[in-house]
């Protein structure tokens, strides 16, 4: 046993002694210690004697605790007092939480894979809605929680949720409140951004219900923070600032605020459109109104929803995803940023995996698909001569028939008009009125005679009628040299055939890979010693909680991450900062020991595994649209050949009539 941490004799509220046991943990407030004869409760001493105020708050939360309270909250169950009941208050007691690890440990990817290896996104889904759960008690009890951050809530194995650091809630009781004086404000809401300090500031359920939003989206969004993105304007955008400009990098309004989410992020489409909505209600102006934003009820609901909409990945079953989104977005995350987000529940083998692809029959497919071969000349128009010859007597010249008019017209005036009033019936007609008579008949004919101005197409006009008709030829065998070949047909065949080369090698590569890990351990161990340090409360200099959040981020969550390339990334990191990160790197690796009795680690293997049932997945899926691809693209060649053929003709049937046309002017 220990010694007892105060030489004065310790009781409860009933003036019980205490004997303390072990220290188990360690904060900047105070420490926590067994009991050496109650192995359900655990102590907790401050550093220094807490004042007044805070000890009464102690003493009214021990009075307030319910048996709802007490199984989700490491709630004060008794103040502890120096020497007798009812002597100073030098801490309290509270339940015993056993099994449950910082929440920080479930929704960051690696320390996920470390501290929880079996959780998939259902049970990140269930943790989410069971932290729901636990601001809700607190809620219905009259507190608020105030300090919402990762670090008071703490995980089960079965994805239950407790809360912890209790003594910084605030607590009201018989008409007297005790504030919450600190906060993270990396979860804290946007009205509280502009403070200096929490002091005597009022929290209510709704600023609550902030912080329970940016809880719930690190959950589902793999530790990513809903107002750490990049921004599209100059300079940096630090969290609080966005947070305090309500610039949500993954709402429907994000590039008019100038953010995008960081690469490799799920979209708000990846969850229920109830659920997106209600991220955007959180996040939102709006929100800031009293009893806005969604409570914890609503998210249970939601998160419910999401639960029972989700689909298993035919590629690798450890992928869970929203069935109505149709493709599965953690095998394309996993594929473009080559790192693993859940454990691998099947490795890849000969034959197909239960709903994946048959390459063999797959490819078999692709070889009965028909190349179109080169493209056939194309027919000029002198081809279509002779229909246009058999065409063309239908419709004569307009001149043939005004040249016959202009025939009669002269036979008329000069043979048919004398004579009729020489010899004729009309000569016995008198001058005065047959001479006018003859002349208005002259001057009907000479009207008959001349085609109707809407009719009459002059030289210029059929000239240019001819240039668009040659033009558009022109343009046709252009377009038959480009669209009817089978160069592009060609391409996208051998493209397929690379892709299946490379589906053909993988054994090999997982082979080699597995290889390297045995003849590189001592690297291997170094990089797994490293991500079992996480960013998540290091003391860095200058590396606050808000720095760490935005890295987390972008994927940087361990020691292991700390990569030059990596860090420089990330909006609002600069060479300094890296500096201090590397520093703070070495100073991890200084205490790295090899163990060359050590073999590989399981971790280790199945991060091979999954990359490459990731790589297959993507082969499979790139092959099996290829050759859907090529299949439609082969009919396309076809059918634009024909189409083609049939523009062609239209030009050329348009170009031999302009220029007969001319002709027919001479």
């Amino acid at each position: 046993m220990l010694q007892q941490p105060n030489p004065r004799p310790l009781v409860d509220a009933s003036g019980r002694p205490l004997r303390l046991g072990a220290e188990l943990g360690k904060g900047g407030e105070g420490s926590v210690y067994a009991l050496a004869d109650q192995a359900n409760l655990v102590a907790k001493l401050y550093h220094h004697p807490p004042g007044a105020e805070k000890s009464a708050k102690i003493v009214a939360m021990a009075k307030l605790g319910t048996d709802r309270l007490l199984k989700l909250a490491a709630w004060p169950t008794s103040a502890i007092h120096a020497a007798s009941r009812g002597g100073p208050v030098l801490g309290f007691l509270m339940p015993r939480i056993s099994g449950h690890k910082p929440a920080f440990n479930l929704y960051s990817p690696k320390l996920r894979l470390q501290e929880f290896p079996s959780a998939g996104w259902a049970f990140l889904i269930h943790a989410a809605a069971n932290a729901a759960r636990a601001f809700a008690v607190i809620h219905e009890s009259g507190h608020v929680i105030g300090d919402v951050n990762h670090g008071n809530l703490v995980v089960a194995p079965d994805a239950t949720v407790k809360l912890i650091d209790c003594d910084s809630f605030q607590v009201s009781a018989n008409g007297q409140r005790w504030f919450c004086d600190v906060g993270v404000s990396t979860h804290q809401p946007p009205e509280f951004q502009r403070l200096t300090s929490y002091k005597q500031i009022l929290r209510t359920p709704n600023h609550d219900n902030f912080g329970l939003a940016v809880i719930v989206f690190q959950l589902l969004f793999m530790a990513r923070h809903p107002f750490s993105g990049r921004y599209l304007g100059a300079g940096d955008m630090p969290i609080e600032r966005a947070i305090k400009e309500y610039r949500f990098a993954y709402g429907a309004n994000a590039l008019a605020l100038q953010m995008k989410p960081p690469p490799g992020s799920l979209s708000l489409n990846g969850v229920t459109r109830n659920l997106a909505l209600l991220f955007e209600r959180a996040f939102a102006p709006e929100g800031s109104r009293e009893g806005a934003r969604p409570k914890p009820e609503v998210w249970i609901a939601a998160l419910g929803e999401l639960a029972q909409a989700l689909r298993k990945c035919a590629a690798n079953p450890g992928h869970e995803y929203l069935a109505v989104t149709g493709k599965c977005p953690w095998c394309e995350i996993e594929a473009t940023g080559g790192f693993m987000l859940f454990p691998v529940v099947f490795l890849p083998g000969a034959g197909p995996q239960p709903g994946g692809i048959d390459i063999a029959v797959l490819w078999q497919e692709m070889r009965a698909i028909p190349d179109p071969g080169a493209a056939p000349p194309l027919p000029p128009p002198a081809a279509l001569k002779a229909t246009k010859a058999k065409a063309a007597p239908q419709t004569p010249p307009a001149r043939r028939p005004r040249k016959r008019m202009a025939i009669a017209l002269a036979l008329t005036t000069v043979v048919i008009i004398p004579v009729a009033k020489l010899v004729g019936p009309l000569s016995t007609v008198a001058d005065a009125i047959f001479w006018p008579s003859a002349v208005a008949i002259l001057i009907l004919l000479s009207w008959a005679a001349m085609p109707p101005v809407a009719k009459k197409r002059g030289k210029a006009e059929l000239e240019q009628a001819a240039l668009k008709a040659r033009e558009r030829c022109t343009a046709i065998e252009q377009q038959w040299k480009i669209e009817a070949g089978n160069e592009e047909f060609v391409q996208r065949r051998l493209a397929l055939e690379k892709l299946k080369a490379d589906y053909d090698r993988l054994p090999h590569e997982r082979l080699r890979r597995l290889l390297d890990l045995e003849t590189n351990r001592d690297g291997a161990q170094l990089t797994a010693f490293l991500d079992r340090c996480p960013l998540d409360g290091a003391n860095i200099k200058g590396v606050g909680d808000a720095k760490i959040t935005v890295l987390q981020s972008y994927g940087i969550a361990t020691a292991a991450d700390i990569v030059d390339q990596r860090v420089l990334a990330v909006p609002g990191i600069g060479p300094i900062m890296l500096k201090r990160l590397k520093v703070w790197r070495r100073q991890k690796e200084a205490r790295f020991v090899f163990d060359p009795k050590k073999g590989v680690s399981a971790i280790d293997k199945q991060t091979v595994e999954q990359r490459m049932l990731t790589e297959r997945a993507r082969l499979e899926r790139a092959l099996s649209e290829g050759v859907a691809q090529l299949a439609a693209f082969s009919k396309k060649i076809l059918a634009r050949r024909q189409a083609l053929e049939r523009d062609a003709r239209s030009a050329a049937e348009a170009l031999l009539t302009a220029q007969a046309d001319l002709r027919a002017l001479v």
